[in-house]
């Protein structure tokens, strides 16, 4: 994933948790700066053209992630500033003897599964047609 991709999808879903799977697959470079701008709440500039320069995208979200391997190498980074920016927690969040509680949240997530964006634009609908939108 490019870093203007990631970028673009984290500044659509703001003030959504973002979820990446297997990040140790991503480019160091593409990572190391996405801790950055998610740390400072904006993308990177970018500029085109004849069109000068385009303001940076906000960015307001919690990163998630998985991996086979440390984000943060234990200090190996490059850029000591990444290990300011971010938490890792090691092993699995159920343990192997909960896996009952696991299929029980799995089963809940997949049962319950977009009822508040059914009732939001429901919500909007009705206001606009009484005029209060």
């Amino acid at each position: 994933m490019t870093l203007d991709k990631l970028e673009k999808s984290i500044a659509l879903h703001t003030h959504i948790p973002i979820f990446i799977n297997d990040i140790h697959n991503m480019r160091k470079n593409v990572t190391s700066k996405m801790l950055y701008f998610i740390e400072s709440g904006k993308g990177g500039g970018r500029g085109g053209v004849g069109r000068g320069s385009q303001s940076s995208r906000d960015l307001r979200t919690i990163l998630y992630t998985t991996s086979e391997s440390p984000l943060l190498n234990d200090g190996a980074s490059e850029n000591k500033g990444e290990l300011a920016r971010g938490f890792e927690f090691h092993g699995s969040p159920l343990e192997e003897k909960n896996i009952k509680l696991a299929l029980k949240i799995e089963s809940m997530i997949e049962n319950n599964y977009g009822h508040a964006g059914r009732l939001f634009i429901q919500n909007l609908l009705d206001r606009n047609s009484k005029g209060n939108l």
